[in-house]
């Protein structure tokens, strides 16, 4: 009696193991936590890009740091909360390459969205287009990137059987 029960509970937990059941949860939130981090941080930097625009048009560019600072904490913040996540085999790649694109667009922020709040109508528009080319990829990319990691979620949910967000 007792091996038929030790053989039950083993096909049991064999069963579970092999289903996922145990790492949904975890896979669930990888999933809501990665998907809501970057759809915040994509429609935070088309802000920073429509105050850039305005800014280049009225040549004051007051308001930039407020939302760069804004973007740059939403990244720190971020970027510890993905960091923390719980890791299981099929989440490890997707936090790995979200770490890192938090992590590029984190110095992004830092390194040259700065120089356009020092700008004003005094600032030769030579001096200007240099930042703007520099800048001009920053939007693509995210929403480029943005992009690729939601189809991976995507995939990551489909193949982990979890809800996804619409």
């Amino acid at each position: 009696m007792r091996k038929q029960l030790l053989l039950i509970s083993l096909l049991a937990i064999g069963f579970i193991s092999s289903c996922n059941v145990m790492n949904r949860p975890k896979n669930q939130k990888v999933y809501t936590q990665i998907m809501a981090t970057n759809d915040s941080l994509e429609r935070k930097t088309k802000e920073w890009h429509q105050l850039l625009n305005t800014a280049i048009i009225a040549k004051d560019f007051t308001k930039l740091r407020q939302s760069r600072m804004s973007i740059g904490l939403y990244l720190a913040r971020h970027r510890e909360l993905v960091a923390n996540l719980q890791h299981t085999e099929a989440s490890t790649p997707i936090i790995e390459r979200e770490e890192v694109f938090l992590t590029n667009q984190a110095n992004l922020v830092s390194e040259l969205y700065t120089p356009f709040e020092y700008f004003n109508a005094m600032t030769p528009p030579e001096t200007m287009q240099e930042q703007i080319k520099l800048i001009s990829d920053d939007m693509i990319n995210v929403t480029a990137v943005c992009t690729s990691i939601r189809r991976e979620l995507q995939t990551f949910a489909r193949k982990n059987d979890i809800k996804t967000l619409k």
